[in-house]
């Protein structure tokens, strides 16, 4: 399963003590801790914005920021070699309007772009996988 490690706790967390910017990885197993990761406050800036996003889209924050976390490390400014942009690196082949568009705009695409993926495809980890190759399997 692609999405085994998700992001599932950003700033304090009621269920694993936190410090303010700091994010936890569980994989699928109960309560396995995969890594442990401080943020910025750039980083924790992009981290609630994803969920602000996934909200806004119908798509689970874990998910969306799991796809965040895979591609940019929660970084904004991220720019590939084949024209990804932003933390959730969304294509400008296929987005051109992607390179005009502000941080939270660009995470709002990308959460989108997950959600038609999950409409189209029917789970979760067949739309991380159409997010990332454009098939669902």
């Amino acid at each position: 399963m692609r999405l085994q490690a998700a992001a599932v706790s950003i700033l304090l967390s009621a269920a694993v003590p936190l410090s303010p910017r700091a994010v936890v990885l569980i994989d699928a197993r109960p309560n396995h801790v995969a890594a442990y990761a401080p943020l910025s406050s750039i980083q924790s800036n992009v981290a609630r914005e994803i969920v602000a996003a996934s909200y806004r889209a119908g798509v689970p924050a874990t998910v969306a920021l799991a796809v965040g976390w895979r591609e940019s490390r929660f970084l904004p400014d991220v720019v590939s070699s084949t024209q990804d942009y932003g933390a959730l690196q969304v294509n400008a082949r296929w987005t051109p309007e992607i390179v005009r568009q502000t941080t939270a705009q660009r995470i709002a695409t990308g959460v989108r772009i997950l959600a038609e993926a999950f409409r189209v495809c029917g789970s979760w980890t067949a739309a991380d996988h159409r997010y990332r190759t454009g098939r669902c399997r």
